[in-house]
């Protein structure tokens, strides 16, 4: 990054080597997930440390690239039907809906994105994370919109985003250069961006049996 831009700052190692992992992955289909909890501070993903990829997150990633492509000036919304959390208890899986579904749809696009060589922008818990060329970063407190680096003449920042109800819109999130892609919040309040971009929205159908068996 430009050495100028001293409002965002390298993130600590932990950070560094995810980032690492995640872009130089050979096989990324039989990667180990073990060390994924640790860092994104998410729950046990499975028993042997592996991520169930839904076909709906195949089609939905594909979706997301060709609006990306084709409308970035737009950004797509991740919906799907209620209930997935009540489901998973009466199946006996130890899964909050927070981390079913939806949520683990922007995680698995993420490492996507980290394999494919994207500039990526995270925003989880309140906390604004860029996954630039050479390096993780995270904004200083005088950290403004223009502060975000350029990703390159034609090209456009993925800008991942997962809000609680109680959070506002981070303010990099849907800056112009940025392609949001964004997991539905029960706040309305945070969809105020939607009128201005007229982003795409996807709707993610509930688990099958099999798949929770799979899960």
């Amino acid at each position: 990054m430009d050495p100028e831009r001293e409002e965002w700052k390298k993130k600590d190692g932990v950070w560094q080597k995810f980032a690492h992992k995640w872009r130089n992955a050979k096989n990324f289909d039989q990667e180990d997930l073990s060390g994924l909890n640790i860092v994104l501070a998410m729950p046990e993903l499975s028993r042997d440390n592996s991520l169930m990829v839904r076909s709906c997150y195949v089609e939905a990633e594909k979706l997301v690239w060709k609006k990306a492509l084709s409308l970035p000036e737009a950004g797509v919304i991740v919906t799907g039907q209620p209930g997935i959390g009540m489901i998973i208890s009466l199946f006996r899986y130890v899964f909050a809906e927070t981390f079913v579904g939806k949520t683990l749809f922007l995680w698995y696009l993420l490492l996507r994105l980290l394999n494919m060589k994207q500039v990526v922008l995270l925003h989880v818990r309140c906390t604004d994370l860029l996954f630039y060329h050479d390096g993780v970063y995270h904004p200083s407190r005088d950290a403004i919109v223009s502060d975000l680096p350029s990703p390159g003449d034609g090209l456009f920042i993925w800008s991942l985003f997962d809000l609680d109800q109680n959070e506002a819109i981070p303010q990099f999130a849907v800056y112009p250069q940025c392609f949001p892609v964004q997991g539905p919040s029960p706040n309305l309040n945070l969809y105020t961006w939607w009128k201005k971009r007229g982003p795409y929205y996807t709707v993610f159908p509930l688990w099958t049996l099999e798949e929770l068996d799979h899960a």
